[in-house]
């Protein structure tokens, strides 16, 4: 429960926030819990290996709407984990980068429609996961879709510039290059329309990244992050559509 006060000094009316509440609430109350009760467990992916926290700490993801419905347990990663993220990035981007931006906008354009053909099943993970209503969520899978789709466009689109020189016999141009790894910071609020607006832009223009996901919404916002991840390495992301693959921000 909070509350504020106007310009005026006066007060305004309370604001109620039992999402944020309850998930701070679940890193010191876990005995409240069942015991028996059973839910996945998620590990940060860094360097094709999926690790745990370095610090071994994780945090309970719950249904805002039915307590005794958790959705997983993510690592509470740290600044080492960062670091490791980072390190594994900056040797993988070596490769990346020599892809042809065309060849990379053809990975996002399958991203896409695999987006696409799982567009309710994300839509109900998020809606379980963070609160908002399907008409909401559906709409948060649509804007990875159509980002995943315009900026593919941007594969071809990646241009220069050329300008006349004041000097005889030279010829002045630019042209964009990958400047390397970048870290991608993400809210809950839109879990995956913002990390689609970040990631996507990131990897068309031959770069990589380490992507830190808030802690009350990081189910969603991983998955489109694995399944870039997948498509990026050739690999199948049927095999594991639901894989969470980047680290999750301690958020403090």
């Amino acid at each position: 429960m909070h509350r504020q006060l106007s310009n005026s000094g006066r007060p305004l009316p309370t604001v109620h926030c039992p999402l944020t509440t309850y998930h701070y609430e679940l890193q010191t109350k876990n005995d409240e819990l069942d015991p028996k009760m059973t839910y996945p467990t998620f590990h940060n992916l860094i360097g094709g290996e999926w690790l745990p926290a370095v610090s071994g700490k994780t945090i309970l993801n719950v249904n805002p709407a039915d307590r005794d419905d958790i959705v997983g347990s993510f690592p509470l990663s740290d600044a080492e984990d960062v670091n490791r993220a980072v390190a594994a990035a900056k040797k993988a981007f070596a490769t990346w980068r020599l892809v042809p931006a065309p060849k990379r906008a053809e990975i996002l354009v399958r991203a896409g429609i695999l987006l696409q053909q799982r567009k309710e099943q994300f839509a109900r993970d998020m809606t379980r996961e963070m609160g908002k209503v399907l008409a909401e969520t559906r709409g948060d899978v649509q804007e990875a879709i159509d980002e995943a789709f315009y900026v593919a466009g941007e594969g071809r689109r990646l241009f220069g510039q050329t300008t006349p020189s004041e000097l005889q016999n030279k010829f002045a141009m630019s042209i964009r290059m990958p400047v390397g790894v970048v870290g991608l910071i993400t809210p809950w609020n839109f879990p995956m329309a913002i990390p689609s607006w970040k990631l996507f832009p990131a990897l068309v223009s031959g770069n990589l990244h380490a992507l830190w996901l808030y802690i009350l919404a990081p189910l969603v916002g991983a998955s489109v992050g694995g399944l870039a991840y997948q498509l990026v390495r050739g690999e199948d992301p049927q095999a594991s559509p639901r894989s969470a693959t980047t680290v999750v921000d301690e958020a403090r």
